[in-house]
Parts: C-alpha cells; structure tokens; sequence
C-alpha cells in the first residue's frame, strides 16, 4: 500500500511561525510526492494568508473566524488522500517526520490513528517554552512510552500532530466545531474513537513546538482545563495524556490542599504544618520530573520548575472543578426546562 497524507493546517493570525512551520513540511525527507498541503485560514488579520501563497499549498479561507474545529473540518473536506495529517501551524516537522508516517501506514493497512511526540527543545526558548517541551517531553516519552517504541492504548489525541484514516475521521463526525478554541475538541473525539480502535503513539516520531511563555501558558492551560471538565462530566472517565490521566488529577487534588490548609493556616497555625506537608507530598509524587529538569538544565531552573508546576495544577485542577460544575448546572437546567 502506497500512503498519501493530506496534510491540514488551521490558521489564525500564525504569521511569527506559519513560514517556518510550511518550510519543515516541504522539506521532509522520504516524502517527494506523497502529501498535499492544505492551510485552512479562520480569518486572519495578519500576514498569514500571504506567507502561505509563497508556497505551493491549496488555501481554504473562510473569511471570518470559526474556530479550530471548524477549520481543520473545513480542511478534512478539502482532502484529496485517505490519511489526513493535521498539523498546527506552530509545529515545525523534523526532516523525517513525515516519511516515519507515511512508513507506518503503509507497513499497516488497518492503522487508523497515529500520533507524534513533542520533542525536548522548544521553538520558543524561554523558560516557559522549555518548561513545557521538557514537561511534555518527559510525560509522554519517558512515563508513558517509557521502553516501549510504539503505544497502541493512548485515550487522547495530540491534534498539532495527527494523522488519521479520512473515512474514519468522518465516521465519527469530525471534531465538534462548538468548540472553537484548542483544548478539548481533540480528547472528546479521542474518547469516542478509543472505544472502537486502537489510538497508536510513536516513540520515534517527533516534531517540535512552539510553546507559548510562561504566564500566558497558565491562562491557556486554566481554560483547557475548563473545557476538559466538561468533557470528563459528559464522558465520566478521564484520559491518559497530561492533567487527565488519574495519577495527574491526583497531584491537582494535594496542590489544591495545599493552598485550602495555607488559607485555613491564617486562622489555624496548626494548617500550616499540614499545608507544608502536602507540599512536600506534592514535590515527591513529582520527583521523576523535576530530576530530569536538574539533568536537562540546572538547580535554579529545577527549584523554579517545582514552583511554576505547582501553580499549574492549582490552575488546572481549579479549571476541571469549574468545568465539572458547569457540565453539572448545565444538567440540571436542562431537566428543569424539559419539566
């Protein structure tokens, strides 16, 4: 079997990392004549519309913003292949990335899904880019795949870097388009395809990422993780990748102990020593981690990551809570107007 990805690319006002996410897909190696590019513009103010006409990609433009989901669907529709490969338009492939792809497809005629990893180093080199590309890094690469090259039981998707079968993608609608932000869109397609197929992760294909600083890193994760507890209420289960596996929710519940009995210690001296405790339990349940920051960069960078981490989980495990809550309101609304 021959593969041939269509490769879609949903923009949004991408013009700092479109070029040079266009330019790594044009130059991937093993992959001369096998892909078609296609860049969905969800109404774009900036340069974005003309740095894709430099290259030879189709345009599907939409002339307004309507979202993430809408555009990579819009882009699905446009596909000419059976494989498509969704990338964000802050990715930028490896040179090989795109031929490993095609490679398993075509070795497997029954692959459905097949995932990339993030690889360590960051696009965007500061400490909240090589924060994330460590973090993830080390999540996905070293807890989950650990020696295992290829995992055939992920629960999620990571939506900057897949590739899957178009009629199967179709088959189950598609991503929702009410959700018009990333962060969400991705798992709930995944929970409902995970039923019926095995979700593939390759070790050994990576690409890298443009992670965005810092604090504006918490923000996004803070309404990500809203959207996912509105997801985890509708399908009562939780994922496997990043804050929606169980262990991680886990580590979101003592971080926010650990601010409930800092804030019960202003009145109750006594909370403090538990506050303290919880924090240590916190940083021990994380320790694989923060080992691995001290060996990738150094002591300051590593106390800084605990820290930094810490306010992470505070962020998203208080996000799943007002997500669960939403989802929970929005039922019982719901019942009172059908009465």
């Amino acid at each position: 079997m021959t593969t041939r990805l269509s490769i879609v690319v949903p923009v949004l006002n991408a013009e700092a990392t479109l070029e040079k996410c266009l330019a790594s897909i044009y130059a991937s190696e093993g992959a001369e004549g096998r892909f078609e590019v296609i860049v969905v513009d969800d109404g774009s103010t900036d340069r974005s519309v003309e740095i894709a006409q430099r290259f030879p990609c189709r345009i599907v433009s939409f002339g307004e913003n309507r979202g993430i989901s809408a555009a990579r669907n819009a882009g699905a529709r446009a596909a000419k292949f059976d494989v498509i490969y969704f990338v964000d338009a802050d990715i930028v492939q490896k040179p090989d990335t795109i031929g490993k792809f095609l490679r398993a497809f075509d070795e497997d005629p029954g692959l459905v899904v097949a995932q990339a990893v993030w690889a360590k180093e960051s696009l965007n080199p500061s400490f909240g880019g090589d924060f994330w590309a460590l973090k993830t890094y080390h999540l996905v690469k070293i807890r989950q795949l650990g020696r295992v090259e290829v995992r055939r039981d992920a629960r999620s998707f990571n939506s900057g870097c897949l590739c899957v079968k178009k009629d199967m993608f179709w088959k189950f609608g598609g991503f929702d388009e009410k959700y018009t932000k990333p962060g969400g869109e991705e798992h709930l397609l995944a929970f409902q395809m995970a039923y019926s197929y095995p979700l593939y992760q390759y070790k050994d294909i990576e690409v890298f990422h443009h992670f965005a600083r810092a604090w504006p890193k918490v923000k996004i994760q803070l309404k990500r993780a809203r959207r996912l507890g509105g997801i985890f209420g509708q399908q009562r289960t939780f994922g496997s990748v990043g804050s929606t596996t169980k262990d991680e929710a886990s580590r979101c519940a003592i971080a926010a102990n650990v601010v409930l009995f800092a804030v019960l210690g202003i009145a109750f001296h006594q909370a403090l020593w538990v506050a303290l405790g919880l924090f240590g339990l916190f940083v021990l349940s994380g320790a694989g981690f923060y080992v691995f920051l001290f060996k990738e960069k150094n002591a300051g960078f590593a106390l800084a990551g605990v820290l930094y981490d810490f306010v992470l989980y505070v962020v998203t495990g208080a996000g799943i809570a007002l997500g669960l809550a939403g989802f929970v309101a929005d039922r019982i609304l719901n019942r009172g107007d059908r009465r």
